[in-house]
């Protein structure tokens, strides 16, 4: 048997590859793309579900004023305060823009230009708020709330009429 000669440690053994096609390299890179387009197509997913469930929140929100303020309206003065009270706190709603809060404001209005008629009437010396029933009380509300929203300020008077008569 003759022996084969083992290579010395101090031997190099150099391979030489011939240079990577393009369409090499693009394989190479297509776990990554991949990837990248799943995760635009998941955020593109949930910010499109995120705008149509605010949208679905906004829609409820303005049935539910639409209810109020045709109640709001109403010559029942039980059904006249429930309305008044539901504006007060769909006012309060971070679904409201101002331009709704300012259509919910038309809710107090009357309820409280009636009540303001009365306080010019009344000696200044009366301890309590003008028209303090329950439609007022809960048309002062509103307009406090309104008022808040809108950055404007409320007089004292409608402050005191939406303090009272709460129940």
């Amino acid at each position: 048997m003759i022996p084969t000669p083992s290579p010395s440690p101090s031997s190099t053994v150099v391979v030489q590859l011939p240079p990577s096609q393009w369409w090499e390299i693009l394989a190479g890179l297509s776990p990554v793309a991949v990837l990248l387009a799943a995760v635009l197509a998941f955020t593109i997913g949930l910010m499109t579900l995120r705008q149509r469930t605010r949208a679905d929140m906004r829609a409820e929100w303005w049935k539910r004023a639409e209810w109020a303020l045709d109640a709001s309206m109403s010559a029942q003065p039980v059904r006249s305060e429930t309305g008044l009270n539901v504006l007060g706190v769909l006012a309060d709603s971070e679904l409201a823009l101002d331009e709704e809060i300012e259509i919910l404001a038309v809710a107090w209005k009357e309820p409280l230009e009636n009540a303001e008629q009365t306080v010019r009437a009344r000696a200044p010396q009366s301890e309590h708020a003008p028209g303090s029933n329950a439609v007022t009380a809960a048309a002062a509300r509103l307009r406090i709330v309104t008022d808040g929203r809108l950055g404007l300020d409320t007089p004292q008077w409608v402050k005191d009429l939406g303090a009272i008569d709460r129940g």
